[in-house]
């Protein structure tokens, strides 16, 4: 049973991974255009959307933290990413 619910983890990190790679180029993308368009990587406002939207799609409510934090953390790593695309 154990082994059998760790495969399906497995899997659904082999998905996962494949959409932070995707949302990564389009990172990669949004930071091109702010450096040419001198626009700052932080936008708190933005931010604050995407945490509300975030917590509109999730289903089971019991994750909604959880699931905010994960997603307060990736959007850390895309501006720390950013800032590196942008030096």
């Amino acid at each position: 049973m154990l082994e059998n619910e760790r495969r399906k983890i497995d899997q659904l990190d082999q998905e996962i991974i494949r959409l932070l790679e995707q949302r990564f180029d389009t990172v990669q993308t949004i930071a091109k255009v702010k450096k040419e368009q001198s626009i700052p990587i932080l936008d708190e406002s933005r931010e604050q959307i995407i945490l509300e939207k975030v917590a509109s799609y999730v289903t089971n409510k019991s994750y909604v933290s959880a699931i905010q934090t994960i997603y307060q953390e990736m959007m850390s790593s895309s501006r720390a990413y950013q800032k590196k695309q942008m030096d």
